[in-house]
């Protein structure tokens, strides 16, 4: 058998893109005997990967998520007995110290830049974010001292940890190239289109409101699909009406969300200016590229640099429905230049901006836990 390494989540779901579809994925490639341990009772072997539920049930309220479910999550981690353990949240980064009791490694995966994102958090009271935040940062830092390597997505978490003397990579969102490999890019059907579309989870601060008041604003000129959760107690709110033209799909299979690309006419992604929004571009940025999509992004630097640079959409103020509507009008109306703009990010992804060529980054990091390729431990 080789090294053993256990992935464990309280927040993602099984079939996580970033876990599942890109980590497990890389590393049960490279030789490694690979667990995932998420939300659910499931157990199944997915391509080479062990899916395993930790027994925590996948809808908990998040201050019972937040103890019991980190409890219960740690104790199905431990019952693996994996060389390494991978954390993905930042909640679980207090049980380090308990995951290396036996000699074991432990790796923590800053998907977030934590006390940021705390900024975001609706069910968290405004006046009480900033203090939250603090403490979070606080508990975080104290506890991921302890870990053997840390990998970020953005460069300003990485900054935030470069003083901790550990090792530390970067992992951008970049989209999986061999997703989209089959996707049918039509011009014709593209240029015929009336159709934009979201995909992901989306609620307020990522512009859940702007976004749809913008094309409810625009009546039958335009129609959104959106591919994923609203996180909000009424979606009907944003997205309801007799004569709606806003479709909320809620989750989809990764083949139907290839479908709504196919079918669309560019791509959403308007996340409004708060803190952790602003620090990387999100993987959607990169799918709708991969899906030769043009973008209407928010004007961010960090969504810009890569929009702007690559010439592969529109960036406009996501607090600006008019913007936001003019930009959507202008691929609408102008289908030639829309499809130089998805040519254009198309080929950046095929060019280096996606998981593939960055996949080694991880594999190389973990021989530098285990002394070499799916080696022993050191």
């Amino acid at each position: 058998m080789g090294t053993k390494v256990c992935h464990i989540s309280t927040v993602h779901k099984k079939n996580d893109i970033r876990i599942f579809h890109k980590e497990c994925k890389a590393l049960a490639a490279a030789g490694y005997d690979v667990v995932y341990i998420s939300p659910g009772n499931h157990l199944e072997n997915d391509g080479g990967v062990i899916l395993k539920g930790s027994g925590m049930p996948p809808g908990w309220h998040k201050a019972r998520r937040l103890t019991a479910g980190c409890r219960i999550t740690i104790k199905a981690a431990l019952a693996e007995d994996a060389d390494i353990y991978h954390i993905h949240d930042g909640e679980l980064s207090r049980f380090i110290k308990r995951l290396k009791k036996n000699g074991s490694k432990v790796v923590y995966d800053s998907h977030e830049h934590l006390p940021m994102q705390i900024f975001e958090k609706e069910w968290i009271p405004p006046m009480l974010r900033k203090p939250v935040s603090k403490i979070a940062d606080i508990v975080e830092m104290h506890s991921v001292r302890k870990a053997d390597l840390i990998i970020a997505v953005a460069d300003k978490t990485v900054e935030r940890f470069k003083d901790l003397g550990i090792k530390i990579i970067k992992l951008e969102n970049l989209a999986i190239l061999g997703e989209f490999e089959g996707i049918e890019i039509d011009p014709a059907v593209r240029a015929a289109s009336k159709k934009v579309c979201y995909s992901g989870t989306i609620w307020i601060e990522r512009g859940l409101d702007t976004m749809c008041a913008a094309v409810r604003e625009m009546g039958d000129r335009c129609f959104l699909e959106i591919a994923g959760r609203i996180d909000h107690g009424n979606p009907a709110k944003f997205t309801g009406g007799v004569d709606s033209n806003i479709r909320y799909r809620g989750y989809i299979s990764r083949n139907e969300l290839i479908k709504v690309y196919e079918a669309s006419a560019a791509g959403l992604c308007l996340f409004k200016p708060f803190p952790n929004n602003m620090i990387d571009p999100p993987t959607k940025i990169y799918e709708y590229m991969a899906a030769g999509l043009p973008v209407v992004a928010s004007n961010f630097k960090s969504m810009s640099d890569v929009v702007e640079k690559y010439e592969c959409g529109i960036c406009v103020d996501p607090l600006n429905t008019g913007e936001i509507k003019n930009a959507i009008q202008y691929i609408l109306d102008h289908p030639e230049q829309a499809a130089r703009m998805g040519r254009n990010g198309l080929e950046a992804i095929r060019n280096g901006l996606n998981w593939e060529m960055h996949s080694h980054l991880l594999v190389d990091a973990y021989s530098g836990l285990t002394g070499g390729e799916n080696g022993k431990l050191q």
